[in-house]
Formats: structure tokens, sequence, C-alpha cells
């Protein structure tokens, strides 16, 4: 009989022992989720600063932009590059807004 309740014993501990895992296995995701998150929102600024930073160290592309904004007319060249940098201004939302929806970015 003692053998029996023992082995009863040495059960208990080891569900008790699963379970302690799997909630500190929970609690880990989460903290790795929210690391995630922290990353995510690191990324997407840097992003943002690099894209603003272009615009501000040329001033050309400023000024093509500041045309554009207010209807003036563009030269060919002036237009491919305008194209562009509204090309990677879209991309960077894009990027945000998948990040939004998997969880990522609020």
């Amino acid at each position: 009989m003692d053998t029996d309740r023992l082995n009863r014993w040495l059960a208990l501990g080891a569900n008790i022992g699963v379970l302690i895992g799997i909630i500190l296995l929970v609690v880990e995701l989460d903290q790795n989720r929210d690391m995630m998150r922290a990353q995510t929102q690191t990324e997407i600024t840097a992003m943002n600063v690099a894209h603003s930073d272009v615009v501000a160290a040329d001033a050309e592309l400023a000024d093509i932009l500041r045309r554009a904004r207010f209807g003036q007319e563009l030269t060919p060249s002036d237009g491919v590059r305008y194209l562009y940098h509204a090309s990677g201004t879209l991309e960077i939302w894009q990027h945000m807004y998948y990040q939004y929806e998997i969880g990522l970015f609020y």
C-alpha cells in the first residue's frame, strides 16, 4: 500500500510541476509579446525619422514636395522623384498597418 500511496503523491507532484511550468510559459510568452511590440514601435519610429531626414537633408526634394502639395507644375524628373518619395511613404504606411493588424503596433 505504501508504494501505491507514494506513486499517487509523486503523480500529484509531477502534475503540479507541469502546471507551474505552463504558468511560467504563459508569463514568458506575455513578456515576449511586449518586447516584440516595443521593437516594432522602435522600428516604425526609425523608419519615419529616416524618411523625414531624407527631406530635411535634400532642399531640392523639399522644394519638389512643396510644389506638388500646392499643385504647381513639376518637371518630368521632379515628378519621378516625387513619385518615388510618395511610394516610400505608402510602403511605410502599409508596414505600419500590417503591424497594427497583427497586434504589434497601436
